[in-house]
C-alpha cells in the first residue's frame, strides 16, 4: 500500500523500493494477487523511466502469474500492458500486439470487466495511431468513451477526450480537436485540475510520445506502388516547403505533413533528409 501511495504521488523512487519489497515478500509466501499487482506497478514505473525491456519482462511475469491462478481481471490488465510496451519497441510484430489486445478484450467481456475493457480498447487506439491508422484509432477512442460515460469517471473521460483531440489534430480536423480539448478542460476544471488550452502543445505532447511506426508490409495501403509512394513523398515535401515559406514557425498543417512524411519514409525504408 505504501508503494502504491508513493506511485500515485509521483515519488517513483520510493514507490519502486516499496513495490520491490512487496514483490519479493509476496513471491516468497505465494500471494499471487499482491505479486501480480506489484509487478504491474513496477512495470509501469519502468515504462515511465524509459526502460521498456525491463517493463516487458515484468509484464510477461505478471501474465504468467495471473494465468497460473486464473485471475482473469489481472490477466487482462497484464496482457494490455504487455501489448502497450511491445507496441513502443522497435522491430515489433504488430500482429502480436493486436493479438494481446484481442485476448484482453475477450477476457474483459467474459468476466464483465468494463474498466479493463476500456483500457484495452484505449491502448489499441493509441497503437493504431502510432501506425498512422487514424480513423481506426478514433473509432477505438469513441468506443472507449462509450464505456467510461455511464461509469461517471470524469478523470478517464478527460483523458480519453485528450486522446481524441490529438487524433483529430493528426487527421487535420482542427475544429473537432478543439471541441474535444474544450470538453476535456471542462471535466478537468471540475476535478480541480489546470486547464490545457494550447491545442498545438497538447496534441504534439501526446503524439510526440507515440512515434509513427512502420507497418510490416513494404508499402502502406494508400501507396500500392513505389511510383505512387514517390509521388506522395514529393507532394508532402512541396507542401512542407510552401508552408515554411508562408509561416516563420511550423504550423499545425506543417507538423501534420511532417508526421505523414515520416510515416511514409519509415514504411518505405527511405531516410528523411530533414
Amino acid at each position: 500500500e505504501r508503494g502504491q501511495s508513493a506511485l500515485h504521488l509521483g515519488d517513483l523512487a520510493t514507490a519502486e523500493g516499496q513495490l520491490g519489497t512487496a514483490e519479493r515478500m509476496s513471491r516468497s509466501c505465494g500471494d499471487n494477487i499482491t505479486l501480480s499487482t506489484s509487478l504491474d506497478s513496477l512495470g509501469s514505473i519502468r515504462m515511465v523511466r524509459g526502460d521498456l525491456e525491463t517493463a516487458l519482462r515484468l509484464f510477461e511475469d505478471e501474465v504468467g502469474i495471473c494465468r497460473e491462478c486464473s485471475d482473469y481481471i489481472g490477466l487482462a490488465r497484464a496482457l494490455t500492458a504487455k501489448g502497450n510496451v511491445l507496441g513502443q519497441m522497435p522491430n515489433t510484430d504488430h500482429a502480436v500486439v493486436f493479438q494481446l489486445f484481442d485476448e484482453a478484450e475477450l477476457l474483459c467481456e467474459k468476466s464483465s470487466n468494463p474498466i479493463g475493457h476500456a483500457c484495452a480498447i484505449g491502448c489499441r487506439g493509441r497503437h493504431l495511431r502510432r501506425l498512422g491508422r487514424f480513423a481506426e484509432a478514433l473509432a477505438c477512442q469513441l468506443a472507449e468513451m462509450a464505456i467510461w460515460e455511464p461509469m461517471n469517471a470524469p478523470n478517464h473521460l478527460a483523458a480519453c477526450l485528450l486522446e481524441q483531440s490529438a487524433t483529430h489534430y493528426a487527421m487535420g480536423n482542427m475544429s473537432e480537436a478543439r471541441q474535444c480539448l474544450d470538453s476535456a478542460n471542462a471535466l478537468r476544471e471540475h476535478l480541480g485540475a489546470q486547464r490545457q488550452d494550447d491545442l498545438d502543445k497538447v496534441a504534439k505532447a501526446i503524439l510526440g510520445e507515440q512515434v509513427v511506426i512502420p507497418q510490416a508490409q513494404a508499402l502502406p495501403g494508400a501507396y500500392d506502388s513505389p511510383a505512387k509512394a514517390m509521388e506522395a513523398e514529393e507532394q508532402l515535401r512541396n507542401a512542407i516547403a510552401n508552408d515554411s515559406q508562408a509561416n516563420r514557425a511550423p504550423s499545425a498543417t506543417t507538423w501534420r505533413h511532417l508526421l505523414e512524411l515520416g510515416n511514409l519514409l519509415l514504411v518505405t525504408g527511405r531516410p528523411s533528409e530533414r
